[in-house]
């Protein structure tokens, strides 16, 4: 098995040849239009990767950069102190050796049958290191106008800019002469477009790149370029007049990238038209004018917050005596929950007591109803003696020995009644 790790460039790139494709690595300044870029050669075959950097509010259809690269190159500037966005003035940045395997073994595993590459602004920083690393590679530049670029990215609301405004026209300097520099030296192998350009004509891009680089592409889907994401505005305004002035050595090098383009632009500077610079003396007054504008509206904003600030506090005292009061409720509450609670343990004691003594009656009056049921059985016993003994007397009385008794008996009592009537009369036997 191959050691990817001892590979050396040329091995590299031979294994990437054998994949029958080319590589085109395209790469610019920062909010320069290689994600548009990117998107339309995608379209027209170029494979630029799986793991893909998803959109974001700066870039709304995706940003279209491989993650392998990203991460590659985000490691490298954080291992030399450099922001991983790529915040930096170096123009050429060296890859340590631990890196230089780990982009060869990368490299070979995004090489795919046919046309691939990757997109990522921060190769921009290492243009050099790719070029010995893949000789046979190809590189597609996109530049835009440095005060296109630096509205865009003050638009972002990139933090770094906030303390130092003018880092950011820095750094767009620092990208394209980068880029011009390389382009100088191995222009062969390579395409400088400006976004303008490709907006305006997307198949141009395609052709372009077929017939200078060789890489076969078809042609790309239109509908991708969308003009309105290029926001394009301050071009028309004093901002680029102001640049030349200020900034020179910028709008220089616009002018010299728009000078080796590979299409060339009918009006390459938004300005250029102008017949003399008193076309902006309109505008000398106008950021004091805006800057003031803001404050007063800010003033304004502040006094309405503050009336509604006064407002909410008054609403808050409000709020502060019904809870005050809503408190001295609930201790009122409180106390007479206290008090039912007393209460009710009460009840439940003497309610607990009655129990005890209901259970105590039951008690008594289930004994008294088994002496009851006694009572009731010996009486139902009794009753059925009676009834005997009243049968036995009837019995009895029908038989003819009870009819001589009775009739003995009355004639008795009629004896008795005679000779008791005699009985002064009568002397006793003793006598």
């Amino acid at each position: 098995m191959l050691n990817y790790n001892n590979l050396s460039g040329k091995m590299v790139t031979e294994m990437c040849m054998r994949q029958r494709g080319k590589i085109v690595i395209i790469t610019g300044m920062h909010r320069s239009g290689t994600s548009l870029t990117t998107s339309l050669l995608e379209s027209s075959g170029l494979n630029i990767g799986k793991r893909l950097m998803g959109a974001s509010p700066g870039n709304i259809k995706g940003h279209f950069e491989n993650l392998d690269f990203v991460g590659f190159h985000q490691k490298v500037l954080s291992s030399q102190g450099i922001s991983q966005e790529g915040w930096s003035l170096e123009n050429n940045i060296q890859v340590q050796e631990q890196y230089v395997n780990q982009a060869k073994l990368m490299v070979r595993e995004n090489a795919v049958l046919g046309n691939w590459g990757w997109k990522d602004p921060r190769t921009t920083l290492f243009l050099n290191f790719w070029a010995d690393l893949l000789p046979q590679a190809n590189f597609l530049f996109v530049y835009r106008s440095p005060w296109e670029v630096v509205d865009s990215l003050y638009r972002r609301g990139d933090e770094i800019f906030y303390s130092n405004p003018n880092f950011a026209l820095k750094i767009w300097i620092n990208y394209n002469k980068s880029i011009l520099d390389f382009y100088n030296k191995f222009s062969e192998r390579c395409v400088l477009l400006d976004i303008k350009n490709v907006v305006k004509s997307p198949i141009v891009l395609s052709k372009l790149v077929n017939q200078k680089l060789d890489v076969t592409l078809d042609n790309p889907n239109r509908d991708i370029s969308d003009r309105s994401l290029l926001n394009g505005q301050v071009s028309n305004s004093h901002r680029p007049k102001l640049m030349e002035y200020f900034f020179p050595e910028a709008v220089d090098l616009y002018y010299e990238l728009e000078a080796k383009s590979d299409i060339k632009s009918c009006n390459h500077l938004g300005f250029e038209t102008s017949c003399h610079p008193t076309r902006f003396i309109d505008w000398v007054f106008q950021d004091w004018l805006d800057i003031r504008k803001i404050e007063r509206n800010s003033n304004l904003e502040l006094q309405h917050y503050q009336c509604q600030l006064e407002k909410i506090q008054v609403e808050s005292r409000d709020y502060q005596c019904q809870l005050e009061k809503i408190q001295v409720e609930s201790r009122d509450y409180q106390c007479r929950l206290e008090k039912t609670q007393v209460e009710s343990r009460d009840y439940q004691c003497r309610l607990e007591k009655t129990q005890a003594e209901l259970q105590h009656y039951q008690c008594h009056l289930e004994k008294t109803q088994a002496e009851l049921q006694h009572y009731q059985c010996h009486l139902e016993k009794i009753q059925a003696e009676l009834v005997r003994s009243q049968v036995m007397i009837a019995a009895m009385e029908s038989s003819k020995f009870w009819k001589l008794r009775t009739i003995w008996c009355h004639i008795k009592k009629s004896v008795f009644k005679v000779f008791g009537s005699f009985a002064p009369f009568m002397v006793k036997p003793s006598e």
